[in-house]
């Protein structure tokens, strides 16, 4: 199981970082889209896109930290030093592994709906028979 997790632990190592990049990108995008839309510029004021805002960052942040923690647990395996920190980092690093991989499912899901919210740009239209 050891060797299994740390091969996954190198394959990961230069996409956690790519992840950052895609991240930051896409906070980008959202942070420069126009408030010409009436849509975009109420979503823009609302607390769920703090939240969503909020997720992407610490994210990103945990995709550092997977980062650092691969070359850590890359290092203590070749240095054949503190054996057991490294049997429970590993573990450590699949539950983590996960929750990102959860956030990362999460912010996809939010995409998709804000894309699907900004597809029409129309306004609804109050009829004045209703009232």
């Amino acid at each position: 199981m050891e060797s299994f997790i740390l091969s996954i632990t190198k394959e990961l190592l230069a996409v956690s970082i790519g992840f950052v990049g895609l991240i930051f990108t896409s906070l980008s995008i959202l942070m420069t889209l126009s408030d010409d839309n009436w849509k975009i510029a109420k979503l823009k004021k609302s607390n769920d896109f703090k939240k969503f805002i909020t997720l992407n960052t610490n994210t990103a942040i945990g995709f550092i930290l997977l980062f650092i923690l691969s070359v850590m647990l890359l290092l203590l395996k070749e240095l054949s030093i503190l054996q057991n920190f490294l049997i429970y980092g590993l573990y450590f690093y699949l539950l983590y592994l996960g929750k990102l991989s959860l956030n990362i499912c999460l912010i996809a899901y939010k995409y998709k709906q804000i894309i699907i919210l900004l597809s029409n740009s129309s306004k609804p239209k109050l009829d004045s028979s209703d009232n």
